[in-house]
């Protein structure tokens, strides 16, 4: 069976959930991915399946109308069973190919927004457009995959068709490589990993780090800028790495005290369950999709970063090394019971054969 995945941007956990669900897939179907020339990288260690591109330089017109002809072209010339559309801004650009292609290609499409539009906080008209493209959309969409009983239940209060909605948690592969400590220092060892922007609450982060004492506490910070330019704050106890693959992160998840996850949105929150399969605890706000991901008090604790930043900084200063790492057993045991790439491969592929045993 011939599927196609294609998205918008893959940095993050896009990326990772793209790559266990074609690794899987390519076992038994021909499997082709779309994504951006740009981050072509993230996901060159697939040898099974034919990788495409399209130009992107950010989120403007150049780059939607290249995504918009080079999917135009894959849909007719790869004429596939399944389309797998993943990320909103890709739902959009893709599901609206599809409508002008209905004529003469019909696949099955599944697309998983990794987040609606309509979840970040913005003014009412805003949120009321974004709300009336994903309601027109789904004349197109055969499944809508949420990440979390969280999205799905925003779906359905703004009434996208409850029957074409369903939750698959995304799965990880459990690593089980040792590796070196990257720290000389016996500091408490604060990590993020994640983009610097608005949603995943780097302004909150700067503030955090500013009210630590930086001879007791270091910070690792993993990620970088991908819309907007925003402060690189200069000081003795804060590193920043960029964008490192995840076989560069795992050390940091071994051996760091504290994940760091100040998100003030999250469909899912993929990184706080990477970081917990290594055992390490997660500090997050207390919001969306994150409380189930994250069991409070037993495998890390949920504030209001917004308004609880003293209650972070007091949490930290009073709480030891051995403290933290007495919570490791219970963060391993968590996330290896639900989410596990296995068990999110076996939800899509059910999805995939309802769909498809309906359409004979």
């Amino acid at each position: 069976m011939k599927i196609i995945h294609v998205a918008e941007t893959i940095k993050g956990g896009v990326a990772s959930v793209m790559k266990q669900l074609v690794i899987h897939q390519t076992m038994n179907n021909d499997v082709e991915i779309l994504i951006p020339d740009s981050q072509s990288t993230e996901l060159d260690s697939l040898v099974n399946c034919s990788q495409y591109t399209f130009r992107r330089t950010g989120r403007n017109i150049s780059s939607f109308l290249s995504l918009f002809w080079n999917f135009t072209k894959l849909i007719i010339r790869s004429d596939p069973k399944i389309v797998h559309i993943h990320s909103s801004f890709a739902g959009v650009i893709c599901r609206s190919v599809l409508i002008l292609l209905y004529p003469i290609r019909r696949p099955k499409v599944i697309y998983c927004p990794h987040a609606f539009a309509f979840l970040i906080p913005n003014s009412r008209s805003k949120k009321f457009i974004y709300i009336f493209i994903e309601k027109f959309l789904q004349c197109i969409t055969d499944k809508i995959i949420c990440t979390s009983q969280y999205e799905q239940a925003q779906a359905i209060r703004v009434k996208l068709n409850r029957k074409k909605l369903c939750v698959i948690y995304n799965g990880i592969n459990f690593s089980d490589v040792i590796a070196l400590s990257p720290y000389t220092s016996n500091k408490i060892h604060l990590l993020f990993v994640g983009r610097f922007d608005y949603q995943k609450g780097y302004d909150n982060l700067l503030h955090l780090i500013e009210m630590l004492d930086p001879d007791k506490f270091e910070f690792t910070i993993i990620g970088d800028t991908v819309h907007d330019k925003v402060e690189i704050i200069s000081a003795k106890n804060v590193k920043y790495l960029g964008w490192v693959k995840f076989d560069k992160i795992i050390p940091y998840f071994q051996y760091a005290t504290v994940l760091i996850m100040p998100s003030r949105w999250e469909s899912f929150g993929l990184v706080a369950v990477e970081a917990q399969s290594f055992g390490l605890p997660v500090i997050a706000n207390n919001c969306s999709s994150l409380p189930e991901v994250i069991q409070n008090e037993v495998t890390g604790y949920l504030f209001n970063f917004d308004n609880e930043l003293d209650n972070v900084v007091q949490i930290l200063n009073n709480k030891t090394l051995s403290d933290w790492g007495s919570m490791k057993t219970d963060c391993i045991k968590f996330v290896t019971s639900r989410f596990s790439a296995q068990s999110m491969n076996k939800s899509v592929d059910i999805v995939y054969s309802n769909l498809m045993n309906k359409s004979k």
